[in-house]
């Protein structure tokens, strides 16, 4: 039995290396211990950590989840009645604001679309073939916040399958006011979002398949901007309110630089230092990253 293995781990985000197979036991950039024969086989891709596995009562417990760079696409174990659910982000890249969009799903195959940024048919086309492509079944469409660049495809992504907007309340003035926005950048939009069939209360659960997201309050970039933290696999979908080295912007309305700081200090740094952070634009990040490296919140 062979182990297959892309490594992607860089201390400056920019060397790949490193791709090979090797029998049972890998040794690659960063910390491993030995992998017994699996099966089936496992595929790992290693981005920007380690990796720990320890094998316990016959089953395998992954610590660090695994990252790429390229598609953004996180995997994580959770030992759930002797079985493994395997929870997944995978983002896609949308729009002329190059705007991530993330599928979180697991082995049920039930998914949540965040932050639909297709906005055009050549997109909305690709996002149906991933779903399909991965036998996804969606059950609930969730904006991180309601600027422009994130709903753009709400109204495709509910009529095509059935579903029902969930925002958070302080967020409707935003949403109205995409239409009018649109029209300040002069950039079309193919349909209007529709409205919030549902509102997200701060601390609540969000829970689909075997899986489970808690919902933290991160305003400062928007009025009422929710981040979405899922504690088993170790990340958070943090919307524009962390990126890396830097954050969200603050000068439209609702924004508040103080406001921000907080949120990130408060909501997202506690998370801890392996907590993976997917953001709205730009790569995959850490916290523990974040803290040292980024400037705006180094001082």
């Amino acid at each position: 039995m062979f182990l297959s293995m892309n490594v992607y781990c860089t201390d400056d985000f920019s060397r790949h290396k490193n791709t090979f197979q090797t029998p049972a036991t890998a040794k690659v950039v960063g910390t491993m211990k030995e992998i017994p024969n699996s099966n089936p086989p496992c595929i790992f891709l290693m981005y920007f950590c380690n990796i720990q596995i320890n094998k316990k009562n016959g089953y395998y417990q992954i610590f660090h989840v695994v990252i790429v760079v390229g598609t953004r696409h996180a995997l994580s174990l959770q030992r759930k009645q002797n079985t493994f659910i395997m929870t997944q982000v995978l983002g896609l890249t949308f729009n002329s604001f190059q705007e991530n969009m993330y599928l979180v799903y697991d082995d049920t195959g039930e998914c949540v679309i965040f932050d639909p940024g297709c906005n055009s048919t050549e997109e909305q086309n690709t996002l149906v073939e991933v779903i399909e492509s991965k036998e996804l079944k969606p059950v609930r469409l969730i904006n991180t916040h309601c600027h422009l660049d994130h709903v753009f495809g709400n109204h495709f992504v509910a009529k095509t399958y059935g579903l029902e907007l969930e925002i958070h309340e302080g967020e409707v003035p935003v949403l109205e006011a995409v239409p009018r926005v649109c029209k300040m950048y002069g950039i079309p939009m193919m349909h209007q979002s529709p409205e919030a069939g549902r509102f997200i209360e701060v601390g609540e659960t969000i829970e689909f398949g075997a899986s489970k997201l808690e919902v933290l309050f991160t305003p400062g970039h928007s009025p009422a901007s929710l981040s979405f933290y899922c504690a088993e696999a170790g990340f958070v979908i943090a919307g524009d309110v962390l990126f890396m080295q830097s954050i969200g912007r603050t000068d439209l309305p609702g924004g508040d630089m103080a406001t921000l700081l907080r949120s990130i200090r408060e909501q997202i740094f506690p998370l801890g230092d392996d907590v993976k952070v997917f953001p709205g634009h730009g790569p995959m990040t850490t916290v523990g990253y974040e803290k040292l490296n980024n400037p705006f919140l180094t001082s």
